[in-house]
């Protein structure tokens, strides 16, 4: 009886640590996963960019003198480049619910792109790097962030707004759990896979869950909103962080660079 006791007691405290270190355990293994895909789709860029000289001897000629198709993946950027422009000249007519957000807009494979990753996030306020994935869904949603469909590709330029969107935490996970951290002025990094792009915190608000005005691409400006939850009583509400395309090239971390 006594050994019995003793083993029930054991297997007690075992399961008890187990429930104790399973969050963040899991946590580790997937900032683990999540700096690994971003390893792998620096290690992408750089491939493309080894592959296309030209485009590396001239900074941030993605969008100024070289064409797309001199580009690495040019194909893809022409195409959402397009789509920008589409969704601008239509008043972003097709995001009409909830559903409309987590469609991806590419299929970055039918492109030759070997990775899920659209790009990544460096914000240093709130000590994250996150891949970002195209499309809203629970599961992208559960491996980073995730750009709302019918919302501008990351790419930057006028007539933009890129929403990019976020778990408040997820298991013991961060993600954009510091949302609040962040204050006006703050950088905000974005690398795609043509170059890195700087954004400036202008302002923060706290908004209703269908308020669509988030969204919305606003005339000429190259702008990036981040979205997650905010929770306010019994009441789930949004968290709006909205950014402006910081337009001195000075203050580009390490410069306007292609496939960096």
């Amino acid at each position: 009886m006594r050994r019995l006791l003793t083993g029930l007691a054991v297997l007690l405290i075992a399961a008890g640590l187990g429930a104790l270190l399973y969050h963040p355990v899991t946590a580790w293994f997937q900032e683990r996963r999540r700096a690994q895909e971003i390893q792998h789709f620096q290690q992408i860029c750089w491939q493309a960019e080894a592959a296309h000289p030209a485009a590396g001897a001239s900074p941030g000629s993605a969008f100024r003198e070289e064409t797309p198709d001199a580009l690495p993946f040019g194909e893809l950027l022409q195409a959402m480049e397009d789509y920008n422009r589409e969704i601008f000249r239509t008043g972003q007519k097709d995001l009409v619910d909830a559903w409309s957000y987590e469609k991806p807009v590419f299929d970055l494979e039918a492109y030759g792109v070997d990775s899920d990753l659209v790009g990544y996030l460096e914000i240093p306020a709130m000590e994250q790097r996150l891949p970002i994935y195209l499309g809203a869904s629970q599961e992208n949603l559960d491996r980073g962030v995730a750009v709302l469909g019918q919302t501008s590709m990351p790419i930057g330029g006028e007539d933009t707004n890129c929403v990019v969107a976020g778990h408040r935490g997820n298991g013991g996970e961060a993600i954009f759990r510091e949302i609040q951290r962040l204050q006006p002025g703050d950088p905000v990094y974005l690398t795609n896979l043509w170059r890195e792009l700087t954004y400036r915190v202008e302002s923060t608000q706290v908004i209703q869950p269908d308020d669509l005005s988030v969204l919305a691409i606003q005339e000429g400006e190259d702008r990036l909103t981040l979205i997650s939850c905010y929770y306010q009583g019994q009441e789930t509400l949004r968290y709006a962080v909205y950014c402006v395309r910081d337009g001195n090239a000075s203050l580009e971390k390490g410069g306007e660079t292609i496939c960096r």
